[in-house]
């Protein structure tokens, strides 16, 4: 990690950190300064040719947390109408977010549509070229491909992974009696800064002593609310039946329904995938495809 940043790049060093400021207008300022910096930075950039970008999970971590922390507390002295700490946790907000990699591919997003919106179509290919460059060095954004992994009844699951913009789709890819049919989509997660877990949120103890079980010298993880699909049985009566992974012939026939879940980034080799539902999750590894 570099001057307070929690991503770097080797050849080339961001200056992307900011002191808070507790002055009017700060908010602007230090957006300004951030913008012309990261300009300055993507135009050393283009001079090589693959800048390898070094992502400090455990530091951005420790970054979302905070950050988590600080919106539960501006909700809090938004509602006690004290304006002054309203304006100083938003700084700290805007100081926590402007060092993390994907706020800032938000913000380009954000620029982007807005750029297209009053057809200034030259900047927004240019922003776009941006966001490319920034997508494909974060390791959420770098998982297309095959994946495998073992259920909790030892059968093998295979998903392949591909992307529609910021939205990373899983389709299963092997043939089980377990779960959802072959070329379905198991999973589906939005890789943006409103699917971001906080990394306190309650039960994170024991989900890290779960995973370290699994996955030695476990460093920091990236943590996204998504969705699952599941096989339930078709109502019948008017008693709720207990979601299944499994359909049994002849027994009550299943459908397919969207339910909770959570994918955790290791890094571009490993993944977790949680049913929150189901209390079961897959480490998913990365396969080299035929």
């Amino acid at each position: 990690m570099a001057n307070g940043c929690w991503f770097s790049f080797v050849g080339v060093v961001p200056q992307l950190h900011f002191p808070i400021a507790h002055k009017q207008g700060a908010i602007c300022k230090q957006r300004k300064r951030y913008t012309d910096k990261w300009n300055k930075c993507w135009k050393s950039c283009q001079q090589q040719a693959e800048p390898k970008l070094e992502l400090d999970v455990t530091a951005l971590e420790k970054s979302r947390a905070k950050y988590f922390r600080e919106k539960r507390k501006l909700e809090q002295v938004v509602q006690s109408k004290r304006l002054e700490d309203v304006a100083q946790v938003r700084e700290t907000i805007e100081q926590v977010t402007a060092q993390d990699p994907l706020f800032l591919l938000e913000r380009k997003r954000k620029q982007y549509e807005t750029l297209k919106l009053k057809g200034n179509n030259d900047e927004a290919q240019q922003v776009w070229k941006e966001i490319k460059w920034l997508k494909v060095r974060m390791p959420q954004f770098r998982l297309g491909g095959l994946w495998a992994g073992k259920t909790s009844q030892q059968s093998v699951e295979t998903i392949h992974i591909h992307y529609q913009d910021v939205t990373l789709f899983a389709v299963k890819t092997s043939e089980t009696e377990q779960g959802i049919a072959k070329g379905e989509i198991a999973f589906r997660c939005d890789i943006s800064v409103d699917s971001l877990v906080d990394p306190e949120a309650p039960g994170s103890d024991l989900l890290r002593l779960g995973l370290e079980r699994v996955i030695p010298n476990l460093g920091g993880i990236q943590r996204f609310n998504a969705e699952a699909q599941i096989l339930v049985p078709v109502a019948t009566g008017t008693e709720a039946e207990k979601p299944s992974f499994q359909q049994v012939a002849g027994k009550v026939p299943l459908m397919p329904q969207w339910t909770p879940g959570e994918l955790i980034v290791i890094d571009e080799r490993q993944i977790v995938f949680v049913w929150l539902t189901l209390g079961q999750y897959i480490l998913f590894e990365k396969r080299e495809e035929l």
